[in-house]
C-alpha cells in the first residue's frame, strides 16, 4: 500500500492507495463505475487515514477520537483573501507652491530637474526606481522649480516631499 499526501483547496489529505492486480476477479475496468468496498474493521483501525467514500473521490472522514467523540463540524474551506495595499496618493494638483511627493518607496535613481528650473505640466522630474521597475513622476502643473529635496541614489518613503512647484 502506498500513501500519498494530497492538497485540495490549501487542505493537506493524507491518502493510502491499494494496487489491484491486473489478474485479480476484482479488477477495475476504466468503463465501469464502481463503488469503494468498505474496509474491515480490523484493517480500518489499523489505517492511519479514514477511507474515502464514493468511486475514488474523498467526499467525508470519520474522524472520531479513541474516546469516541467527535470534533465540532468545520466551516467550509474558502479561498485566502488577497492582501490589500493601500493605493499609490493621486497625483497632485496644480498650485502655488505645490509640493511634489513620492508615490511609492524606492531608491531615487534620476533626478531630470534642477532647482529654478521651468518646467511644464507632464516632464518628468525624477525616476523612482522600486522593484527593478523604473517609475517616472511626472510634473503636475507647469511652473517654477523653486527646491528640490532629493539627490540621486537616495532612498525615498511614500509622502518624502521631492520637490516644490511655483
Amino acid at each position: 500500500m502506498k500513501k500519498y499526501r494530497v492538497t485540495i483547496e490549501d487542505v493537506v489529505y493524507q491518502v493510502s492507495v491499494e494496487p489491484i492486480r491486473e489478474d485479480a476477479e476484482d479488477a477495475v475496468d476504466p468503463d465501469v463505475q464502481t463503488a469503494a468496498a468498505p474496509i474491515p474493521a480490523s484493517r480500518a483501525a489499523a489505517s492511519p487515514c479514514p477511507p474515502a467514500s464514493g468511486l475514488g473521490v474523498a467526499k467525508a472522514f470519520d474522524h472520531t477520537s479513541a474516546s469516541g467523540a467527535r470534533p465540532a463540524a468545520l466551516p467550509p474551506a474558502r479561498p485566502a483573501a488577497l492582501p490589500t495595499h493601500p493605493a499609490a496618493p493621486p497625483a497632485p494638483k496644480a498650485a502655488s507652491g505645490r509640493k511634489i511627493t513620492a508615490p511609492l518607496p524606492g531608491n531615487m535613481w534620476k533626478v531630470k530637474a534642477a532647482e529654478n528650473q521651468r518646467v511644464k505640466r507632464g516632464d518628468i522630474l525624477f525616476i523612482i526606481e522600486a522593484m527593478k521597475m523604473e517609475n517616472e513622476i511626472f510634473a503636475p502643473c507647469d511652473g517654477l522649480m523653486t527646491s528640490v529635496s532629493v539627490t540621486e541614489g537616495a532612498v525615498v518613503s511614500t509622502g518624502d516631499i521631492l520637490c516644490e512647484i511655483r
